[in-house]
């Protein structure tokens, strides 16, 4: 009897971790997803297309949006934002604001990352499109934008509706995105803590505290939802990016990401940055040519390094040489640079569109395409851009750093340095 007991139980406990599909039947909300940030390769996925609702998952889209309009200054992390009785009377889990007063644009941010704050949301949604409705709308046409294919927003912060959905892979889609599109706010998802009003409010990512290289993003939970989780995990040079949806309880989801996320990363792609042996010497109308474009922190150091006209290509180094190529050979006789290699198409395309969003002036003239090759028997999309001059392909290449993208400038079939500028 006690061996029976035991084999019992120990055949309970292997089947919490597991993938049955008979469990999947059992459990019709749920969804998950996996996908290699680096690659876009997909690493795990269950129901991925499956439409399901978002709960408070929805408000990663409602801050994608808030983060449009900081970038292109239409508002400040210091605009104040008047409360209506509609916010106001937004059902838990809130802030507990008054209709009437007014709260800055980075202390709701700051509500939306942490206590996930049902009033706080709808008072960004109205400060930015005047009506809670057509912010909705706006978030849905964002989503459809970015990939975001299955999708629909009616409100902006994950309340129950019938016609909100989404799915498991879009909300991986918006993941990155905030990611790759806003890496100066991106930073907001991984805060722990929150104080308004005399009170501290902790986030309910759990995951923050006790699984490492956790980064963001989001958890959610309505009774027609279950629990959700968007999580973002870096390790060793690698990077994942999980969904659960559905799940039965908290703690089942924050264990069920856990388990895929390690299961998945053995299988994820480290980032390889080759570092040169020598001291090489860069031309200073190159640099001078950069600072003129990046921010004050960047500036203070390259104009350090126009000065000493040399830069030692350590670990540290922000301009890095590595072997001449044939990459893009066929392209031009130009210089090239290439911002991305990735596993499906459609992330090179999304890519391709967030550069030329840039408005880079050495990119006006260049030629843009997406370059189609094979690694390994699988393909691989590649994005490029042909026709540009040294300095301006490593001015280009410079400027991305700033906003986590990685590059390389590629020198023209011919024996001479190339650049490659990595974050």
């Amino acid at each position: 009897m006690p061996v029976f007991v035991f084999l019992f139980i120990a055949v309970s406990l292997l089947g919490v971790g597991s993938f049955s599909t008979d469990v999947m039947a059992q459990n019709p909300k749920y969804a998950a997803f996996v996908m290699d940030a680096k690659t876009g390769r997909v690493l795990f996925s269950r129901n991925a297309n499956a439409l399901r609702y978002p709960a408070s998952l929805t408000k990663m889209m409602t801050l994608y949006v808030t983060f449009q309009e900081l970038q292109a200054g239409r508002i400040r992390k210091n605009t104040r934002f008047r409360v209506s009785r509609q916010a106001a009377g937004q059902a838990p889990s809130k802030l507990g604001l008054k209709a009437g007063q007014r709260i800055t644009v980075e202390k709701l941010i700051l509500a939306l990352v942490t206590k996930s704050a049902n009033d706080a949301a709808v008072v960004l949604a109205e400060g930015i499109s005047k009506t809670h409705s057509r912010f909705a709308r706006r978030m849905t046409t964002t989503a459809r934008a970015i990939g975001m294919k299955r999708s629909t927003f009616k409100n902006a912060n994950g309340l129950p509706n019938r016609k909100q959905r989404t799915t498991a892979r879009d909300m991986s889609t918006l993941a990155l995105r905030l990611m790759t599109d806003f890496p100066q706010y991106y930073p907001y998802f991984r805060v722990r803590s929150f104080s308004y009003a005399g009170r501290t409010y902790y986030s309910h990512n759990r995951l923050l505290r006790n699984f490492a290289g956790t980064d963001g993003v989001k958890t959610g939970y309505t009774r027609a939802s279950g629990f959700n989780l968007t999580s973002s995990v870096r390790r060793n040079g690698k990077h994942l990016i999980g969904v659960v949806l559905g799940g039965k309880t908290g703690k089942w989801r924050d264990q069920h990401m856990r388990t895929i996320l390690t299961r998945a990363f053995p299988k994820a792609k480290a980032s390889s940055i080759q570092v040169a042996k020598r001291k090489t010497r860069i031309k200073p109308a190159a640099l001078r040519k950069v600072v003129s474009r990046i921010n004050n922190r960047q500036r203070q150091k390259l104009t350090q390094l126009i000065a000493e006209n040399s830069v030692d290509t350590t670990k540290t180094s922000v301009v890095k040489f590595v072997p001449n190529t044939s990459h893009g050979r066929d392209i031009s006789s130009l210089w090239q640079i290439q911002v991305g290699a990735f596993a499906l198409r459609r992330m090179a395309k999304d890519r391709l569109d967030f550069i030329l969003n840039k408005n880079f002036k050495p990119l006006k003239d260049a030629r843009s395409k997406i370059v189609q090759a094979k690694k390994n028997g699988r393909d691989l999309y590649r994005v490029r851009f042909a026709g540009l001059d040294e300095d301006d392909a490593e001015a280009v290449c410079m400027s991305l750093q700033d906003d986590a993208v990685g590059c390389y400038a590629m020198a023209p079939p011919q024996p001479r340095k190339q650049a490659m500028i990595s974050q």
